[in-house]
C-alpha cells in the first residue's frame, strides 16, 4: 500500500511539472530545478496521479523516470518557539 502511494504521488508531480513546463509528460526526464510554487493547487498531486495511472496502466505504458518534489515549509505562527538541539 504505501509503494502504490508513493508511485502514484511521483506520477502526479511528474504530470505537474511537465504542465508547469509545458511538456510532454513522457519526454520529461529530469527533475526541474526546484521552484516554490506561485498558484493554489485546486486538484492533489494524488488525484492527479491516479488518474494518469488509470490511463497509462491498463495500455501497459508507464513512466520510467519519476521523483517527488517537496512542497516549501509553511512559516511558523507567532509565538511558536522552535528549539533545534544539536545546532551550534
Amino acid at each position: 500500500m504505501a509503494v502504490a502511494t508513493v508511485w502514484t504521488l511521483a506520477y502526479g508531480t511528474h504530470l505537474e511539472e511537465a504542465e508547469r513546463l509545458g511538456r510532454d509528460p513522457a519526454r520529461l526526464r529530469t527533475p526541474p530545478v526546484a521552484v516554490v510554487p506561485e498558484r493554489v493547487r485546486w486538484i492533489s498531486v494524488f488525484r492527479r496521479g491516479l488518474k494518469v495511472l488509470i490511463q497509462l496502466l491498463p495500455a501497459g505504458r508507464w513512466w520510467h523516470q519519476l521523483w517527488l518534489a517537496p512542497d516549501p515549509w509553511p512559516e511558523p505562527s507567532d509565538g511558536l518557539m522552535l528549539t533545534i538541539h544539536g545546532a551550534t
